[in-house]
């Protein structure tokens, strides 16, 4: 295993190889065959109560973690779990992006790309459980939807997206601006609510706020409004099981916390430029 020094400058990702796992074929508990990583990748967890391993470092997974593999790294998913997976080559030279093998198989044997070393990459973890998930599946889905479907801008964008991510990542874990405590409770609770008729006193009342104090505080720290932030939620949540699942559009309104399936449409549309069964045919062509 090669080490190098790089700078940030040098950072430039080309994908190697984009995608989707379900485990849930798999028996709770039973164990997904180890595996090495000879490159870098990013995961990303949408759903299950399963567990992963990286190097003995043991993650139980709660539906919105994210993972950042390194080259030499032995990880080991124990079910259930439904996850995107992004490998990739961080500068662009690694013997993989190089080969002329298109089909990347990441249960394959290949050379190890380096483990650069620069002060972003050094401080990104392992694991990271962002509090709004939401900014990250946005990117997540928009690189995933430009690998299985091409144009030719999507090498530009994937590359770009995987630089937001890992910049994202960072500047979330060493920004000296945070979430107060009452506003990492508001989003956890809006979260873990989505498919419930949320109202704005209920959510104060959870951090025991006042309604209108409430909202004053989360638009000054999170930039929206609580109502605006609810509907990204939703409209990400049921991005997620319109591209991984098969339950149709009127049971993934009621899932996401939709009132009806004609709202469902009418808001999807209005934010994505696309119906439910447009986006899910899209992503799936």
């Amino acid at each position: 295993m090669k080490f190098s020094r790089i700078t940030e400058d040098d950072i430039s990702p080309k994908l190697l190889r984009a995608s989707y796992f379900n485990s849930m074929r798999y028996a709770p508990g039973e164990e997904i065959p180890a595996r090495t990583a000879y490159d870098y990748e990013i995961k990303l967890f949408i759903e299950g109560n399963g567990s992963y391993v990286i190097d003995n470092e043991r993650k139980e997974i709660t539906g919105s973690d994210i993972a950042f593999i390194r080259p030499g790294q032995r990880m080991q998913a124990i079910a259930p779990y439904s996850a995107y997976t992004f490998s990739f080559d961080l500068i662009g030279n690694s013997p993989s992006s190089k080969s002329k093998h298109p089909n990347y198989d990441i249960f394959g044997k290949h050379n190890f790309q380096p483990l650069y070393k620069c002060d972003l990459i050094d401080n990104i973890p392992t694991f990271y459980s962002p509090v709004d998930i939401t900014k990250y599946s946005s990117l997540i889905h928009k690189m995933y939807n430009n690998a299985i479907n091409p144009k030719l801008s999507s090498p530009l964008i994937i590359k770009s997206s995987i630089l937001s991510l890992l910049t994202l990542i960072y500047n979330d874990i060493n920004s000296f601006v945070t979430y107060p405590d009452l506003i990492n409770k508001s989003l956890k609770y809006i979260n873990d609510n989505l498919e419930k008729n949320l109202r704005i006193e209920q959510i104060a009342k959870s951090c025991n706020l006042s309604p209108t104090y409430f909202q004053h505080i989360f638009k000054k720290h999170v930039l929206i409004t609580p109502n605006n932030y609810i509907v990204r939620a939703r409209l990400e949540k049921s991005k997620e099981m319109l591209a991984s699942t098969d339950m149709t559009a009127s049971e993934i309104a009621y899932k996401s916390g939709f009132s009806s399936p004609a709202y469902f449409n009418y808001v999807f549309k209005k934010h994505i430029n696309l119906s439910p069964i447009q986006f899910r045919n899209k992503f799936r062509q």
